[in-house]
């Protein structure tokens, strides 16, 4: 796998949820790209990713026909230079060109070990330009449009879109992300990074059989090279909500928060830089916020500092369950441990107090209560540098008797981490995560506690990422919950839908939605999608 392809997609899925596989991308490291430099003349060079240009020119690209237009009138070729420095190796127009230019190029690269190689290359317009139309000779090309806090990137074969490709954004600071075309040849990518960014299209037939220069070939691999400049949309002041509450005292992900009699409670979770794991990077902090909007963040005795923890209310109580651990120091590897921890904080002494330890240790999970009953669902076992052991069961605790202890919900029709709980109509609500085959899941499971069974409910909306690290909550007879796509839905009275209730300022996962009472939705903290340092702020949406 190419490295400017691999570096940053694992460092990124292993922010917060730790080790996952990273998705296939390209399989090769070098591909050729157009964009157009400070002067204004196009270039043309073949590297990892368009910022760097001194790899050195194969022949297919010193022969390659570069084409220009202002987008609507016909494509006319480039007079080309080859250039050879050590800040450049590649090929510069003689003239310089309109910044506003649309830049093409497609070639046959050779016969790669079975396989014929061709690699259509583009520069578009920057991102929020009006469309352009694209030479019919790309058979294999994209166009970018404005997403929220990003960019969509839609992709056509032969004119048409098309479904289950490949697309790897490049952002402006070096970060990548790999995600998959819709029904609709569409992909979105939430990026903060302003500047020249990069996309790496690839599409393979598997079934394709010639010969290309006397040698024969079994499959073709097409690749598209797309390079853009993203500015973030200026937002209108009049439409950007007020904050109403103080930020949280630490800009955090995946950590633990509930609402309790008028206040709002934040345990823990993963702070600094998103790439880092060690008790460094660790919150220290368990914080109470009155609901007022006026008070200020007080600091609460704190317990063992973690991540990837749920934390629930009952009868004035507030319990933490489980949750992610880290040993080691900022600059060792990462020594990871889920802890089977379970403690409830009494707001009125301002204590804790330790309760029979869960089943097993258990992180990236969640919980809810119901009729006094706490529910715990999804989750894995890390430890230390183990792969992570996926749990298959979920279990349960009776908050309402002295002496409970734990007892198991065995046979769920699920494994999956970073998913959400919450109930409905009597029922408990799984829904989103991913599974054990690192594939994320917008699935909706019900149990029901009476009759001990499963059934699905509606699929949680929404593609790629937007069912992991998502969140859900109750308020008043509704269970709402919000994923990556920035939006936040509420279940149907008879489960077979999800209706859209509003649009985040800022989409992100691995945040708390939480309920205000009945007619307010917070939503905290958190990680964007793109590879951003982590949220501090409170949004609020308000409920008819």
């Amino acid at each position: 796998m190419s490295s400017f392809l691999n570096r940053n997609i694992v460092a990124f899925l292993t922010l917060i949820w730790l080790p996952i596989a990273c998705m296939q991308s390209a399989c090769h490291a070098h591909f050729p790209w157009l964009t157009i430099d400070d002067e204004g003349h196009a270039l043309l060079y073949f590297s990892e990713d368009p910022t760097e240009l001194d790899y050195k020119l194969p022949e297919a690209v010193t022969q390659a026909v570069v084409h220009a237009t202002d987008g609507k009138s016909k494509p006319a070729p480039l007079e080309l230079t080859t250039i050879d420095t050590e800040e450049l190796k590649g090929r510069r127009s003689t003239d310089a060109i309109a910044n506003s230019s649309v830049l093409t190029t497609t070639f046959t690269y050779g016969n790669y070990h079975g396989t014929l190689l061709k690699y259509y290359a583009q520069h578009l317009p920057p991102v929020g330009a009006e469309p352009v139309k694209l030479p019919e000779e790309l058979t294999l090309q994209a166009s970018v449009a404005p997403a929220k806090t990003g960019i969509e990137v839609s992709v056509l074969w032969h004119g048409e879109p098309i479904k289950g490709v490949g697309v790897t954004i490049i952002d402006a600071e070096g970060e990548t992300f790999e995600d998959k075309t819709d029904d609709a040849g569409k992909v979105s990518f939430l990026t903060q990074a302003e500047g020249l960014t990069g996309f790496v299209i690839g599409h393979t037939i598997k079934s394709a059989q010639g010969e290309w220069q006397g040698q024969e070939y079994t499959s073709e691999s097409h690749y598209c090279t797309v390079t853009t400049n993203y500015k973030r949309p200026t937002q209108d002041s009049a439409s950007t909500k007020p904050a109403r509450y103080a930020p949280l005292p630490t800009a955090v992900a995946s950590f633990g928060a509930a609402v309790c009699d008028g206040s709002l409670y934040v345990y823990s979770g993963h702070t600094g830089k998103p790439h880092d794991h060690s008790r460094d990077n660790l919150s220290e902090g368990f914080h109470r916020l009155k609901l007022d909007g006026q008070s200020q963040w007080e600091s609460l005795s704190m317990q063992t500092p973690l991540q990837g923890l749920p934390l629930v209310t009952h009868d004035g109580k507030l319990y933490r369950v489980g949750g992610l651990h880290a040993t080691n120091a900022a600059e060792d590897e990462a020594d990871m441990h889920s802890v089977d921890e379970f403690a409830a904080f009494d707001p009125q002494t301002g204590e804790w107090m330790a309760l029979p330890n869960l089943p097993h240790g258990r992180s990236s999970h969640d919980a809810v209560v119901l009729d006094g009953k706490l529910y715990v669902f999804g989750g894995w076992t890390l430890s230390g540098d183990s792969d992570g052991e996926w749990i298959d069961q979920g279990c349960l605790f009776d908050l309402t008797t002295t002496d409970s202890s734990w007892e198991v919900i065995p046979d769920l029709p699920f494994r999956r981490r970073a998913l959400a709980v919450g109930h409905w109509e009597g029922k408990i609500v799984v829904l989103g995560g991913m599974d054990e085959d690192h594939s994320i899941s917008q699935s909706v499971d019900c149990y029901d506690p009476t009759t001990k069974a499963w059934s699905t409910l509606a699929d949680f909306p929404g593609e790629g990422m937007s069912g992991f690290g998502v969140s859900a909550w109750n308020a008043g007879d509704k269970l709402f919950a919000s994923g990556s796509d920035g939006v936040v839905y509420h279940l149907s009275d008879d489960g077979s839908e999800w209706l859209e209730v509003d649009e985040l300022e800022t989409p992100r996962f691995f945040h708390r939605l939480l309920a205000a009472g009945d007619r307010e939705l917070l939503i905290l903290g958190g990680a964007p999608l793109a590879d951003a340092e982590h949220l501090n702020d409170i949004e609020v949406i308000e409920l008819n």
